[in-house]
Order: C-alpha cells, then structure tokens, then sequence
C-alpha cells in the first residue's frame, strides 16, 4: 500500500514534459502520474554491492498477510500462497516484474532488536498488527526458513500529549514477540537536521508486493513541514507496498526516514485494456513523500 497524492505539479510538467520528449519507456500519452523516474534503478538483494547498503537492505522486513505464507513443519519455512504482480494489478503483458508474487502490503525496517519501524497507514492497530506476519530475508520466490518470519506483540502509540498523532506523521512502531536475530538495526543518521535538496538517496522496499529491491539514483527534493512533520520530497521508483519502506543515505546507508505515499504507479492502457508502469522525468525531484525521521527520533529513542 502507498498513500496516493493528488497530482498537481507534477501533472502540469508531464503536460509539458509530452510535447519537448517522449519518456525513457517510450510512453507519449499524457496519462498522469507515474512511480518510475527516468529509468527503472531498482536492483535485487543479490545485486547490491556497496557493505552499507546490504545492511541496510538485511534491516528491512516484509509486512505479509499471515494467509498468504503456508508453513510447513517438514521443512521448517514457510511457502508462498499468493498470485503474481501481473494478475494482481491487471498489467499488459512484458511489463517488468509480472511474475513476480504480490506477496507483501507494505514495508518496514527494524529500529531495534525487537521493533519495527512502518507506516501509519499499513498497520492502524493492534488488532490489525495480529494479521501478519514480519518477515526478513524476503529476496525471492523461494520458501522462507521460519526463523525469518515473526509475529506482532504490540502496537506502540504516543500518547496525544506528545503532539505528534497528526494525520500528517503516518508512523507506527510495532514490538515483535521476540528479538530478531542475525539482523542488525539500523542506524539513524545523526545529522538529520542538515540533510537538504540534492543529497543522494535510496529507497528499500519490497514494491508490488515483490521481493526487495533497492532504489537509487535519487535525491532529496524540497524538505517542507506540514504541521508537525518534517517532510521530503524525492525521486526514489516507490510503488504500492514501498510504504514504510527505508530511505537512506547512499553513503552510509544510515535512515533518513519512511516512505509515506506518493503518486499512483500506473496509467490505463485503453487499447490492450490493462495496466502499464507511470515513468516520469528523472529531473524530478518532488513526486514521492518521505517522512523525515527527525519528526520522530526523540519518541523511538525511548524504545531503542
């Protein structure tokens, strides 16, 4: 799940984007919003090659419908019960990542031995937190070792005093049953406050419902408050189920913030009568919404 933003300046460039050059896949129609900027630069785990980025990247966890993954106690994992992206967004066919599983609702990533970091929209209670599962080292269409998966304890809410239940700071914290183990938290970057327009990022996330991937040759856009949030904008390729996911530093692979929503990922195609990727110009920098970690380090710190 993404949170869609209405799409205002970003449309209004596409208009003019479409009569100066045709995108990088080749889409001329002037069919809105898109999640893809410039080029897909979305990589796999396995092709991921900078130290910092795969912890980074080993940080994250999947957000998965418990009914979507079958244990087995033979072999100790669990496997996968779940229909392709392709089938699941009603893509036209030789769309990239069709037969990839939709697997997961949203991304999250481990702030401590024992809590997840996500968005406020992809777990909204308690009760909701119970209906999935948490799971890391999801690289793959291949069984899940159980050791990988874990399940929710609570919910963490601030209490209204703290002022920061806002809509606009779409946050959850979530302490599992028990302490992850072999993953190391991640990092927050200790410099947040002096993070600005241009800096290098990259987005860890499981898109579509998709293994992971990494997406980077992106950058910082305008940093903007709305009421108590510290928001930015960026360029990251964030789809439905990047929600929650980790925007972080390329150079240290150190957390900036989460993933909050954006622009929808798809445009009609009315001839074939199904869905294909938006692309939008790389030289955007304003279509995607990061909450900034720094709205909320001071209440996390007190569970770290």
């Amino acid at each position: 799940m993404k949170a869609i933003r209405p799409c205002i300046t970003l449309c209004f460039s596409i208009f003019v984007a479409v009569f100066s050059a045709t995108t990088s896949h080749g889409f001329p129609g002037l069919n809105i919003p898109l999640s893809i900027y410039g080029s897909d630069s979305r990589h796999r785990f396995t092709e991921i090659t900078n130290p910092v980025l795969q912890r980074a990247a080993s940080a994250t966890a999947a957000i998965v419908s418990k009914h979507k993954l079958h244990f087995s106690a033979r072999t100790n994992s669990y496997s996968i019960n779940a229909r392709t992206v392709e089938e699941n967004y009603e893509l036209c066919g030789g769309e990239p990542d069709g037969s990839e599983p939709f697997l997961s609702k949203c991304s999250s990533v481990l702030i401590g031995e024992d809590l997840l970091l996500t968005a406020g929209h992809c777990v909204t209670s308690s009760t909701s937190c119970q209906n999935f599962y948490y799971v890391f080292g999801y690289y793959s269409n291949r069984s899940i070792p159980a050791h990988n998966v874990y399940e929710c304890a609570e919910v963490i809410t601030p209490p209204t005093s703290e002022g920061i239940r806002a809509s606009n700071l779409d946050f959850t914290i979530i302490r599992l049953r028990r302490a992850v183990t072999g993953v190391t938290p991640i990092s927050f970057h200790e410099n947040i406050n002096r993070v600005t327009r241009g800096a290098d990022v990259a987005l860890l996330s499981y898109p579509l419902g998709m293994p992971l991937r990494m997406a980077d040759d992106a950058s910082i856009g305008r940093v903007l408050r709305q009421g108590n949030a510290t928001l930015f904008r960026s360029n990251v390729d964030a789809f439905e189920g990047s929600s929650g996911g980790a925007v972080v530093d390329v150079e240290t692979g150190k957390l900036l913030g989460i993933l909050q929503g954006g622009l929808s990922d798809f445009r009609y195609d009315r001839s074939q009568g199904c869905n294909r990727f938006q692309n939008y110009s790389q030289r955007s920098r304003d279509g995607e919404d990061v909450l900034s970690i720094r709205s909320i380090q001071r209440f996390i710190e007190r569970f770290r």
